[in-house]
Formats: C-alpha cells, sequence, structure tokens
C-alpha cells in the first residue's frame, strides 16, 4: 500500500472513531437525561402521593377527634355540640369532594374515561351546583352570580352531555374560584351560554390570580407551585388537571386569562355528545329520569 492510500485509510479510521465518540456522548448525555426525568417524575409521584395521603387523613382525623370530644364530654351545651357538628360536617363535605377528586384522577390515569351520556336541563344543573356550594361561599363572604343565556331558537335548556363528569368540572373550578377569592371579592361570576350543539361556560374570580409563566403547569396534577397562584386541594392542583382532563373527553377544551391580584377567568366550551346509541334522560336535582320509547325508566 502506497503512503499516501496508508494515510488516507488511516484519516478515514479516525474520523470514523470520532464519529462514534461523538455518538457515544450523544447517547450518554440522552440517557443522563432520561435517568433525569424518570427520577423526577418518580419524585413528583411521590410527592403526588404524600399529598393525597394528607387529604384523606387529615379530614378523618378531624371527624374522629371531633367525634370523640362529642361523646366524651359530660354536660357538653348545646351550642358547642352545634359547633361541633358544623366543623364535622364542613371536613365531610370537603373529604366527599377530595375522594370523588383521587377517584377522577385514578380513572384519567387508567385511561378508563367513557363518557356517560344524558339529557341535562342546563340551567337546574348551574343552579343546584351553586345552591349547593354557596354555604361555603358565604363562609367567604362571597356571592355565586349566575348570567345565563339561552341562544337558541327554541325555549328548551336541554343539553346532552355526561352530568357527572361536567358536574365535577363545574365544581372544581367553583371551589378553585372560592378558595382563591380575596376578601374583598364579594363575588363570584358563572356566565353560562346554551347554543347550538355547544354549551359555554366562564367561572370568574375576582382573587389572587396567576402568573402567565404558570398558567400552563396549573393543569399537571404532578406540578405544584407556590402559594401565590390557584391551587385546588392544598397543594397539589388535583383539581384543576381533572377539570382539564374530563373537558377534553367532552369533546371540548378549556382556557384560562388571569392577572396577578385582579383574578381570574376559566372559559370552558363544550360541543354536545353525538353518540349514535346515547342513553336518553333528563337530570334534574341531582334525579336522573330515562325513556325507553314512550316509557319513563328510573
Amino acid at each position: 500500500m502506497k503512503d499516501e492510500e496508508l494515510l488516507f485509510e488511516l484519516q478515514k479510521r479516525f474520523n470514523a472513531n470520532k464519529q462514534s465518540l461523538l455518538e457515544l456522548e450523544q447517547l450518554y448525555d440522552q440517557l443522563k437525561l432520561v435517568n433525569k426525568k424518570l427520577e423526577e417524575s418518580e419524585e413528583l409521584k411521590s410527592h403526588f402521593i404524600s399529598n393525597i395521603r394528607n387529604e384523606i387523613i387529615n379530614p378523618f382525623s378531624s371527624i374522629m377527634g371531633l367525634s370523640k370530644e362529642i361523646s366524651n364530654t359530660e354536660n357538653i351545651d348545646l351550642l358547642k355540640i352545634k359547633s361541633f357538628g358544623k366543623m364535622i360536617y364542613q371536613e365531610a363535605f370537603d373529604l366527599d369532594f377530595q375522594l370523588k377528586n383521587i377517584f377522577a384522577a385514578a380513572a384519567i390515569e387508567a385511561g378508563d374515561l367513557v363518557p356517560d351520556i344524558s339529557l341535562i336541563d342546563v340551567l337546574s344543573f348551574f343552579k343546584n351546583i351553586i345552591s349547593y356550594y354557596e354555604p361555603k361561599a358565604d363562609d367567604k363572604q362571597l356571592e355565586i352570580e349566575l348570567d345565563y343565556q339561552n341562544l337558541t331558537d327554541n325555549q328548551s335548556n336541554t343539553f346532552k352531555t355526561d352530568p357527572e363528569k361536567l358536574k365535577l368540572i363545574v365544581t372544581n373550578l367553583l371551589i378553585n374560584a372560592i378558595d382563591n377569592s380575596l376578601i374583598n371579592s364579594k363575588k363570584i361570576i358563572i356566565k353560562v351560554r346554551l347554543n347550538y350543539e355547544s354549551l359555554m361556560f366562564s367561572l370568574i374570580d375576582f382573587g389572587k390570580g396567576i402568573k402567565y409563566e404558570d398558567q400552563e403547569i396549573i393543569f399537571d396534577r404532578f406540578k405544584r407551585l407556590n402559594n401565590h397562584i390557584h391551587t385546588l386541594n392544598k397543594g397539589h392542583g388535583l383539581g384543576l388537571s381533572i377539570a382539564a382532563s374530563y373537558t377534553e373527553v367532552l369533546g371540548g377544551n378549556i382556557k384560562l386569562q388571569s392577572e396577578i391580584n385582579k383574578g381570574s377567568t376559566f372559559n370552558v366550551f363544550i360541543s354536545e355528545a353525538n353518540d349514535n346509541k346515547p342513553r336518553l334522560g333528563f337530570v334534574e336535582d341531582d334525579a336522573e329520569f330515562f325513556t325507553d320509547n314512550e316509557e319513563m325508566i328510573f
């Protein structure tokens, strides 16, 4: 082999080895990045589970402690019993809400999200939710104002969707608004617009607000942000992530507009269900009535 040929071959092999080393370095960097993401994921999930545990244990502990105090105290006066009873009810009320979110999050993780379609009366639906959570709003001296408009030609307020999923969306956004309203906020506004084949509603609070750079993260149930932004379940944002996931399942989307110390507006758009074989029914006052041709099924 001539010297020129030998030098060319050596240069060729040198370049090949250099390329291989470069590819190994890139692969090593990718492995480091994957490992870091796995560690972060495990840390976030551990933190998430820890928060979930607290959300269950703390109310149970309060309920058990208050109940024991009532049962063990002799000659307890009626006012004290009423006070303890109100605290027990509030803890149970919050626990029920937390458990619904936990079960919803588990269903989302399992991919088990099949809409259960019924006809709802939209106006009654929102009125019922508001009446249920008015006591919680009253504790913060807040008024929940409903602004409803039917934009269709007929007078029917019915809409075809999954009522339980829609209820959890609205509930999560409403409790989020109550929890994050400032003392002098005075009110929360719920705007509802029923249109052809769509339902649009907005929850408007005049509270803490959310920084622009944090407005996407709040819908991630594994992320925790600082205390100056909305957080539904005392730190892990579970409720807002469920609202976003359920909205997507119902064929819609959720958008956020917010300014620090001025408040937040969550705008939700949902398409009417067009299932070929829907479960026809009517939902009002938490009671469901189903029809089979002309017969009523309960």
